[in-house]
C-alpha cells in the first residue's frame, strides 16, 4: 500500500551521487530520506511539503530509499549519520549539522534546525 498525497511532490529528487556530492555548493540544504510504503513516512512527508511551501528559498532533495538503497546507504556511510527512514538532514555547506527522524519531523523542528 502506497500512502500520501496524490499531488505532485515539491521536494526534488536527489539526482544520485554526483548531485549529493555538490550539495556543499548551497549554503544550506536538506535531504529527506522517504519511504512511499511506510505511514510514518508519508506523515513526515506531509511537514517537510509544508516546510517548502513556506522556505522556497531552501533547497530539499529527497531519497526514496526502496528505490535508490545504495545511493541512501552510500549517504549514511559519508556522513557517518545512521541509516533510518524517514529521515532528515541539514547540510551547511556540504556538512551535515542537524539531523531528525520519524515523528520528530515537524514543520517546528525543521525551522529550528535551520537556526542551529
Amino acid at each position: 500500500m502506497f500512502w500520501g498525497k496524490n499531488k505532485d511532490s515539491t521536494i526534488a529528487p536527489l539526482g544520485g551521487e554526483a548531485e549529493f556530492s555538490r550539495l556543499g555548493e548551497h549554503e544550506v540544504a536538506m535531504l529527506f530520506k522517504h519511504s512511499p510504503t511506510c505511514i510514518i513516512s508519508a506523515n513526515a512527508n506531509s511537514q517537510v511539503e509544508k516546510f517548502c511551501d513556506s522556505n522556497p528559498d531552501v533547497p530539499v532533495y529527497m531519497v526514496s530509499v526502496k528505490k535508490e538503497r545504495p545511493l541512501s546507504n552510500r549517504i549514511a556511510e559519508s556522513t557517518g549519520i545512521e541509516h533510518a527512514s524517514p529521515q532528515i538532514i541539514v547540510f551547511r555547506k556540504g556538512t551535515p549539522t542537524a539531523v531528525a527522524s520519524h515523528n520528530e519531523i515537524t514543520v517546528k523542528r525543521l525551522s529550528s534546525m535551520l537556526e542551529s
